[in-house]
């Protein structure tokens, strides 16, 4: 029992120090410090593209042709291509670049199996592959 007791106290501790750690750094807040790097994750993601060239330029122009994508910012886009995969943040540092790759791939099929696809500039593309070359195009910006 005294064992129970103390780490109830060494987690209520724990928590009392992240939340004034929050207020200390300026307000910062608890989100704030577990936020997410999305620029790295978004980094990582793009690598997936074997021609950063031709995705780049099929990027730009998807975000030219639809605007929900253009408005997106890149946490936005990012976080939307993860739930695509079924994968948050933490997830997704912790995958294999392997496993990515599989969620990526197994994810392009099905979008064709449903005929979410894409036609950019005599492109056929699926849906969140024409995502994955705006994330290229908005990281590259």
């Amino acid at each position: 029992m005294n064992g129970l007791v103390n780490l109830l106290s060494r987690r209520r501790f724990l928590t009392t120090l992240v939340l004034v750690s929050g207020s200390v750094l300026g307000g910062v807040g608890y989100q704030a410090l577990f936020s997410p790097d999305w620029r790295k994750i978004a980094e990582r993601m793009v690598t997936l593209l074997e021609r950063h060239d031709i995705a780049r330029q099929i990027g730009k122009r998807y975000v030219e042709l639809d605007s929900a994508v253009a408005h997106l910012t890149l946490e936005q886009l990012t976080e939307s291509l993860l739930k695509a995969i079924k994968l948050n943040a933490n997830a997704w540092s912790d995958a294999t670049p392997e496993k990515s790759l599989v969620l990526f791939s197994n994810k392009l099929r099905e979008d064709f199996v449903l005929e979410n696809i894409v036609k950019i500039d005599g492109w056929i593309l699926s849906e969140t592959e024409a995502r994955l070359c705006a994330l290229l195009h908005k990281v590259l910006v």
